[in-house]
């Protein structure tokens, strides 16, 4: 590129930034949505590279996963500390970063989640210090394909990337894609290989115990930690995990959302902060406060019962909402749609472990209720068909948790908001 294309590209990214940061605000103000995207869209149409000239001087940190990134990135923003740049409302697609990046005060820190497919593009733009990544399962099969081949696209990306990395050793794809890389090894307790259980490298069928896998065929297998997973701690070792949970130190995690899964993201969170030498105390005082998410998590009451929502997209997810959710003894609602957000083909709730909930009573609502109640039966549950949330919930006071795909979520969240659940809390 000549110094006067070269010029030209600034100004026109310069150009493409101004006018980005004006649409957002224009939006809210017409009730046209919440502008943490059409600013960032329009911004890309005038010029391609805006972020690369948005994130110069930042110190960036993109987060990558098919469940938790979300959920990780506020844990991980929060534990950056106060004036990170981080892009809300789960908006990851590249229009959703450049929105986040408008304001950024100069030099900021910017911890940013990251569509799964969308990470070849935010290494090449923003250059970032750090990748967290956690897990690839399936997920918007109409969009991302198969599983396998968006391993290989994170491999191929990575292959000439000069970045540190923090990753997730017990899901086989994400060790497939950063396996040579400069990795800092992460166990979150993951229990979830549905999706991977065919080695990466030969095709032969893994094995596994617990977080444990390995390949008989090529050798391939579950690298050791130096960061893990232990009941309500962290423990920081030497890289090998003893019998005695090694001799490292040991954070321990008091945190207000319940359930390994949240702690499962924090353990990555405090990785990520490991590595880029911030101090962990902090971050877990400051975790004490995070109550919900982006609206997951969100506690109130419904019919007068206390009630938790959660957000739910694919088998992997439901299987850790699941878990918790058998061992709390509170009752289930379940919404399920299927609409262009979560896929489709809603078959891959055969595939959730519903078998954890067998002998309880579940709610089923959504534009697929029957299909859900339906894989509900054959798991030993009772499903009953609802009309709506408030019919499902009934006049039993006793605690539910609400648990919904995408487009449900959305809806249901959009009812609290309008005050059908009061702000309450969930007890037990």
């Amino acid at each position: 590129m000549t110094r006067e294309d070269a010029a030209s590209t600034d100004r026109r990214a310069r150009l493409a930034a101004a006018v980005g940061r004006r649409v957002g605000p224009v939006s809210r103000r017409l009730h046209m949505g919440e502008g943490a995207v059409i600013g960032g869209n329009l911004a890309l149409r005038i010029s391609p590279d805006v972020a690369r000239h948005l994130g110069e001087g930042h110190r960036s940190v993109l987060v990558s996963a098919t469940n938790g990134k979300t959920t990780t990135t506020r844990l991980l923003s929060a534990g950056v500390g106060p004036g990170v740049v981080t892009n809300r409302q789960g908006a990851n697609l590249r229009t959703g970063i450049v929105a986040a990046l408008f304001h950024a005060p100069p030099g900021a820190p910017a911890v940013l989640e990251i569509d799964e497919a969308e990470l070849g593009w935010g290494i090449e733009q923003l250059d970032p210090e750090l990748l967290v990544l956690m897990n690839l399962s399936r997920d918007q099969l109409d969009r991302h394909h198969e599983v396998g081949k968006l391993a290989a696209r994170w491999k191929g990306v990575l292959e000439g990337a000069d970045v540190r990395i923090v990753a997730n050793c017990d899901d086989p794809m994400v060790v497939h894609a950063v396996e040579g890389r400069n990795v800092r090894w992460v166990s979150q307790g993951t229990q979830w290989r549905g999706d991977s259980q065919l080695c990466p490298r030969c095709s032969t069928r893994l094995g596994g115990e617990s977080e444990d896998w390995w390949c008989d065929g090529c050798g391939f297998r579950r690298p050791e930690p130096t960061v893990w997973l232990d009941d309500d701690d962290v423990v920081i070792g030497d890289g090998v995990v003893g019998d005695d949970g090694g001799d490292g130190r040991r954070y321990h995690l008091d945190l207000a959302i319940p359930g390994r899964y949240i702690r499962s993201n924090a353990t990555i969170a405090v990785a990520a902060l490991l590595e880029l030498d911030l101090p962990v105390a902090d971050a877990l005082e400051r975790w004490k406060g995070i109550g919900e998410v982006e609206g997951r998590y969100r506690t109130g009451t419904v019919n007068g019962a206390p009630a938790r929502i959660w957000l739910v997209k694919n088998p992997a997810g439901w299987g850790d909402v699941l878990w918790y959710i058998r061992s709390s003894g509170h009752r289930v609602v379940g919404a399920l749609n299927a609409q262009v957000p979560d896929g489709k083909d809603p078959s891959w709730i055969w595939d959730v472990p519903f078998e954890q909930l067998e002998g309880m009573d579940v709610g089923c609502i959504g534009e697929r209720a029957v299909d859900l109640a339906v894989r509900l039966r054959y798991a030993g549950a009772h499903p009953s068909l609802c009309r709506d949330l408030a019919e499902a919930v009934g006049d039993d006071p006793s605690p539910v948790e609400i648990v919904a795909n995408y487009s449900a979520f959305r809806a249901l969240r959009g009812e609290l908001g309008e005050g059908r659940l009061d702000g309450g809390g969930l007890d037990g």
